[in-house]
């Protein structure tokens, strides 16, 4: 009879052991709630990382170009359709698409005029031909 105590008693014990070992423990200088709000709290700074990592910021470029009209010298200034012939430096043609929007100011306190890029031709044009091709000697 001392004999079957003694063996469940031991048996018990071994469980209760062997389960306290195999529970997961943190150490004892971080609480729960801080580890969890350390945790979001990195979720979130790495969320506003990549929001701000795919906003596109606008590109400031000064250049010289010319307003041409579309049909006729009176349609732009009564109805507002009108074309600028912008010239861009070659560095800043790999940033230029057709649908990107655009902004113009005319002069340097002139109105602003919003936009798209209707058409960006590729290669470098000298001076001489720029005034050949669109008739800009007269």
């Amino acid at each position: 009879m001392i004999n079957s105590r003694r063996r469940i008693f031991r048996e018990n014990a071994m469980k209760h052991y062997l389960r306290q070992r195999e529970q997961d423990l943190l150490p004892s200088t971080v609480s729960v709630p801080f580890f969890a709000i350390a945790w979001i709290l990195l979720v979130l700074f790495l969320l506003v990382g990549l929001l701000a990592w795919s906003a596109e910021l606008p590109t400031v470029v000064t250049t010289a170009g010319i307003v041409i009209p579309t049909t006729g010298p009176q349609t732009y200034s009564i109805l507002g359709n009108a074309q600028a012939l912008v010239f861009f430096p070659a560095s800043d043609a790999p940033q230029l698409h057709v649908g990107q929007p655009i902004q113009i100011q005319i002069g340097t306190a002139g109105p602003h005029l919003n936009s798209r890029i209707t058409q960006v031709e590729s290669g470098i044009i000298s001076p001489t031909d720029a005034r050949r091709r669109y008739g800009l000697d007269a």
